[in-house]
């Protein structure tokens, strides 16, 4: 029985079977071709310190040639779900990303409160108060609130 590739562009199987696994469509995005594409990505996070966002990457970058399938927003995160082998590639690009919003906002290269936001969403980066003092714990004060002249 034919599958999905034997049919022609806007050709329909028939009623009934449009969602039985005999017309599954070929997939487009081989591992290959993930692979290809998150190597690049590291690499167009190396020709140019200016290039920060994974989002840019995709979709203003000149350079991104012809691809097998369409670029999405979450095209990153849905090609790490089916192809986990690819986290290393994706670790480094977002380590990179996350050194260079530092650098960045540091030497007031970009907005610190935009770099401080994406900082804390995108790489789980928070601030900490420091509530020692000369490495001792500070003791919170006790503030007895009562009514009148009983001890309470």
């Amino acid at each position: 029985m034919e599958n999905s590739s034997h049919f022609k562009k806007g050709e329909l199987p028939p009623v009934g079977k449009q969602f039985s696994s005999e017309y599954k469509p070929s997939e487009k995005w081989t591992e290959e071709e993930a692979y290809r594409l998150f190597n690049d990505l590291v690499a167009w996070f190396d020709e140019d310190p200016a290039n920060i966002f994974f989002e840019e990457f995709l979709f203003d970058n000149p350079n991104i040639g012809e691809r097998p399938g369409k670029l999405y927003p979450d095209l990153i995160s849905n090609l790490l779900e089916k192809i986990p082998s690819l986290g290393d590639l994706y670790n480094s690009a977002k380590k990179k990303q996350e050194v260079r919003l530092m650098k960045y906002a540091s030497h007031d290269k970009i907005n610190a409160g935009m770099s401080k936001f994406l900082l804390s969403a995108k790489h789980g980066l928070k601030e900490k108060s420091d509530v020692t003092s000369d490495d001792k714990e500070l003791k919170a004060p006790i503030i007895k609130i009562g009514y009148g002249n009983k001890e309470d």
